[in-house]
Formats: C-alpha cells, sequence, structure tokens
C-alpha cells in the first residue's frame, strides 16, 4: 500500500536531545511529541493488558538462550510508550511515523512508502559488522499503519511479552525486510547520555 500522509511522533522526556530533534526540524518535519512514559507510570490501569514475563536474551539460536532474565523498570517503561502509541494511531486511524529521541535524521525523509504494516529504518550506533549489513534499532524510527498497529497491539495483550519492543516491531515487519530497508538515520552515541527513562 503506498502511503504519502503520515505524522511523526517523538517519544522524549522533556526536550533532551535536541540535536536529535534538530536534525529533523532543519528538513522541515512537523514532529509532534509523546512524552515518554516513565518506571513510575508502569503500574498505570492503561497498561494492565501488558503482561511481561521473563525476557529472551537469546542470540543465534535458541541454545544461548539464558533463562530468568527479568525486564528492568527502564525496558517496561520504554514498552508501555510504544504501546500507547500504537493505540492512538490505531484509533486515529492515521499513518505515523515513531522516533525516539536519540533518533538522527541522516538523509531526506520519503514523502511517500509502500508499507503495509510496519518499516524500520533507523542504523544502530555499535560498530556495523563484517557481513557488511548494518545493525537496525527497530524502535528507534519506524513508519507504522492502523493496520500494523492493531497488530503490534493484539500480540502485546494476548502473548506474554518475551523480548523488548525492538523484537517485537522486528519480527511484525513487512516481509522481505532486506529488500527495502533504508538506513535513514541512526541513533546518537550513547556514551554522551544516560539512556534511563527517569
Amino acid at each position: 500500500m503506498i502511503i504519502d500522509d503520515y505524522e511523526i511522533w517523538r517519544i522524549a522526556l522533556g526536550n533532551r536531545n535536541q540535536a536529535a530533534l534538530q536534525s529533523w526540524l532543519e528538513e522541515g518535519h512537523k514532529i509532534n511529541h509523546f512524552e515518554a512514559i516513565t518506571p513510575e507510570l508502569i503500574d498505570l490501569p492503561e497498561f494492565d493488558d501488558l503482561s511481561f514475563y521473563y525476557k529472551s536474551t537469546h542470540k543465534r539460536g535458541w541454545k544461548k538462550r539464558k533463562r530468568n532474565v527479568k525486564f528492568t523498570p527502564t525496558e517496561k517503561a520504554i514498552w508501555c510508550s510504544h504501546f500507547k502509541l500504537w493505540k492512538q494511531c490505531y484509533q486515529q486511524n492515521k499513518n505515523y511515523v515513531i522516533i525516539e529521541d536519540d533518533t538522527f535524521l541522516l538523509s531526506p525523509f520519503p514523502k511517500k512508502w509502500n508499507v503495509k504494516r510496519l518499516k524500520y529504518f533507523t542504523k544502530s550506533n555499535r560498530p556495523e559488522p563484517h557481513d557488511g549489513r548494518f545493525h537496525y534499532t527497530p524502535a528507534a524510527g519506524y513508519i507504522l499503519t492502523p493496520l500494523g498497529a492493531k497488530t503490534l497491539i493484539d500480540r502485546a495483550i494476548h502473548y506474554l511479552i518475551r523480548v523488548n519492543v525492538d523484537g517485537t516491531i522486528w519480527f511484525l515487519r513487512d516481509e522481505n525486510q532486506y529488500d527495502w530497508a533504508l538506513t535513514l538515520c541512526t541513533q546518537l552515541n550513547h556514551d554522551n547520555y544516560s539512556v534511563e527513562h527517569r
């Protein structure tokens, strides 16, 4: 489905990471602010549908899975922030671009997208792998349709949550990820500030 209308929503605590925000404003984008959920707010009734289990922390297969790792309050808060925006996207029946506060725009952002559910576009600040493929951080920047929002919501409320929000976005992305993947953004270096929701 080709879409050319979307709202950009930035999850942030107040006005932090102004350099990242400015990269979008300089390109003429209107950025809507969404105040990030903090750990103190994760027990609100609106998040009662979310059931956090132990995290699946496996890498490259289930055999290396570590068991009994709990979600931190910060990880839960990040989950709640995205979940609330998914619900808003679905209820308003609008296409959303969702970015986190450290998402820095590298190149002109497309006005048109061919997207069914969701596609992500933000490169991690981790070193590039030897195989030439970038590491992506799905939750740092993605475009979401109401159908995609409904799919994410249903997944979140009908299954135990076992992965960080990045993993859920990755799992439910449109198919053929590497056929369309663009590196439009990167995350600011986390060494320069705390990533904790306070």
